[in-house]
């Protein structure tokens, strides 16, 4: 088993390593089948919300819930594609007049079987997301790790000025690192600024095993119209 301290070189180096070609910058991102953008009710490229909880989750889906409060999001159980368990779902919706677009997509994979590798994790995220464009470790050496990723299908201006306005590895402190996940989308957008919009993910390791990894599709600026950000 690999020490704490080798596996988070071996995540540095994995990305150190990386090639850009992993991502198509022409193709949406998505976790679970989910784009963001997608409307709640309205059809995007041709498909619907609900076609996809048909269709591609169908026998997945557990269970589901709509709740308009404090703004209608979505949470769902699914049973994991690999079938050793289950995950949760959320998906946060814009406002009417921004036409009911997903802008947040949450996905939490709950405690994963003894054994998972935390060492097969980057180069899945890298097909998915491309090459990290911020990195954060754990500063108590458990190996865990968050990874940032500015959307590829931003214009590349844009992308660069959002990637630039992200927290050095060195500014990103203990306490933000262990409470990210739970942090509001206020922080949020005075951490990585309002006009953030990409993939999160959150790599929890524990003496070399993977626990549990947590991912994310986040637009600010979406999160705006519902939430007060500054």
């Amino acid at each position: 088993m690999m020490s704490p301290r080798a596996l988070l070189l071996a995540l540095v180096l994995l990305l150190l390593a990386a090639v850009p070609a992993g991502a198509d910058a022409t193709q949406r991102w998505r976790l679970n089948n989910v784009p963001l953008d997608m409307p709640l009710e309205d059809a995007l490229d041709g498909e619907y919300l609900e076609g996809i909880y048909q269709e591609k989750l169908g026998p997945r889906v557990i269970d589901s819930v709509g709740l308009p409060w404090p703004a209608y999001h979505i949470h769902t159980t699914l049973a994991r594609a690999d079938g050793t368990g289950e995950e949760k779902m959320e998906l946060h919706f814009t406002n009417k007049e921004d036409g009911e677009r997903i802008f947040w997509v949450r996905v939490n994979s709950g405690p994963l079987p003894a054994g998972a590798r935390a060492d097969a994790v980057l180069p899945q995220l890298e097909r998915q997301f491309g090459v990290a464009d911020r990195l954060y470790v754990d500063a108590e050496g458990s190996g865990s790790a968050i990874l940032l990723f500015v959307d590829k299908a931003l214009p590349e201006d844009q992308r660069q000025r959002i990637a630039g306005n992200l927290p050095s590895p060195a500014a990103f402190t203990p306490d933000q690192f262990r409470g990210f996940w739970d942090m509001s989308l206020a922080d949020r957008a005075q951490l990585l600024s309002v006009d953030f919009r990409g993939a999160i993910a959150i790599v929890n390791v524990w003496k070399g095993e993977l626990k549990s990894l947590q991912t994310e599709l986040l637009d600010l600026r979406g999160a705006a119209t519902v939430y007060t950000l500054r």
